[in-house]
């Protein structure tokens, strides 16, 4: 989540960007992780599907409060497809967003493989034997 708010925050200029809700009467994103599944693969691999929803509450005096929702959705279908966080480039996919009581909802997923750390095994001892030929 904070490399989504990291990327919003360079690329909606101007609107504060949480990951908590901030109570407050001004315009902000808000981003939060709605689904996470985690499907298993071979050996140690795994594949961690998550969901998140960046939502945008424009101005409440905003007389112009859907045309708003609409720009800033069409701000942030670029910038999301491949993001970085942590050192790592990772790519979203299936964006939709929507508009309801004034409010944009703007959905995307993110597939995250996961590798499990090897475990680490005793070590037998080591058994030295004297051929003669």
């Amino acid at each position: 989540m904070a490399g989504i708010a990291a990327c919003l925050g360079e690329t909606v200029t101007g609107v504060p960007v949480h990951t908590e809700e901030p109570g407050s009467q001004e315009s902000y994103l808000l981003v939060t992780l709605t689904s996470s599944e985690q499907i298993g693969g071979l050996d140690r691999r795994s594949k961690r599907v998550m969901q998140f929803c960046i939502s945008f509450y424009p101005e409440p005096e905003s007389l112009t409060k859907k045309a708003d929702c609409r720009g800033v959705a069409e701000q942030l279908f670029e910038p999301l497809v491949n993001m970085e966080a942590g050192g790592q480039t990772f790519r979203l996919h299936t964006m939709k967003y929507e508009i309801a009581e004034d409010v944009l909802r703007f959905y995307v997923t993110a597939d995250v493989h996961v590798m499990r750390e090897k475990a680490v095994l005793p070590q037998t001892m080591k058994l030295e034997q004297e051929v003669r030929v």
